[in-house]
């Protein structure tokens, strides 16, 4: 069933990484919202003047207690907290974590192998990712570009435990990586890497710059982060203070770091790099073409 939901204020639910899936809002926490539009998407820059006031199609909205989840196009995929905070989810199975190998569409929640407890689970475009009770990070699904940080580039379809010791408050798959915020406020990324979208002082096709990074490396940064959200080819973050900093490939200005960056077509930022404006933000979340954040202040 085709629903409109009013876009103004705090998403209960979001899937990930649809472009025509919108969050269910509740208003009265979130008092603005600030976007980082695509050159490419003329439309969309017009509207985010006045985003408030906007209204956007849902495809297809499922409700499920005491999480709502919202499903778009065919990269959506959601899940729901169960009894004992183990994980359901549904899409295809090979990176829904259960177990099967096939790529059958599942339409209703599937368990995530395994008896980890989770507080935090995350779809990325082609593998998921996820937070234990104890800090541990574990990742299923593809693995072209060892997104999953499992010292592999194999897929796997039940969650894989990250292959490090660091214990992990917040994870944000993407694409070809993933990047994740240690409990000391320190931003990792790991997988592919050639717009520099890991954030590590290079990019692959560098000198002595290895194919994918296969294990957590350090954000080339003394940055202290709330969040870091990897997307295709760029990350961004939100700093202890409030600021926004992005990194990878800026074309389009999807970095929001100014139309100069955006025009140069291999002027990939290797390193956090500031988003424009004096904005603080409670959370910014980059996607394939474009960025979005929401402020903390009015």
């Amino acid at each position: 069933m085709v629903e409109q939901r009013s876009v103004g204020s705090t998403p209960t639910r979001r899937c990930r990484n649809s472009r025509r899936c919108l969050a269910v809002c509740r208003s009265s926490i979130i008092r603005s919202r600030a976007a980082v539009s695509s050159n490419q998407r003329t439309n969309l820059a017009q509207r985010a003047a006045n985003v408030e006031a906007k209204r956007y199609e849902i495809t297809r909205r499922i409700s499920v207690d005491p999480l709502e989840c919202i499903s778009g196009s065919h990269h959506g995929h959601c899940c729901r907290t169960a009894a004992f905070r183990r994980r359901n989810r549904w899409r295809r199975s090979r990176i829904l974590g259960n177990g099967s190998s096939d790529s059958v569409p599942h339409v209703r929640p599937v368990r995530v192998s395994g008896d980890v407890k989770f507080t935090n689970v995350v779809g990325g475009f082609t593998h998921t990712c996820g937070i234990a009770r104890d800090g541990a990070a574990l990742c299923w699904g593809a693995n072209d570009s060892a997104q999953l940080g499992d010292g592999t580039v194999k897929p796997s379809f039940i969650p894989m435990h990250v292959a490090t010791d660091i214990r992990f408050q917040m994870i944000g798959p993407g694409g070809g990586h993933t990047c994740a915020v240690s409990v000391e406020g320190i931003g990792y990324c790991w997988g592919g890497n050639w717009h520099g979208q890991l954030g590590v002082g290079n990019r692959d096709g560098d000198p002595a710059a290895p194919c994918c990074y296969r294990r957590p490396t350090r954000i080339h940064t003394d940055l202290r982060f709330r969040t870091v959200v990897a997307a295709g080819i760029s990350s961004c973050g939100v700093a202890v203070d409030g600021k926004a900093y992005c990194w990878g490939s800026p074309q389009e200005g999807r970095l929001g770091t100014g139309a100069a960056d955006a025009a140069i077509k291999w002027g990939d930022k290797t390193v956090p790099t500031a988003v424009s404006g004096d904005v603080i933000f409670a959370t910014v979340i980059p996607r394939a073409w474009h960025t979005c954040g929401l402020s903390s202040t009015r």
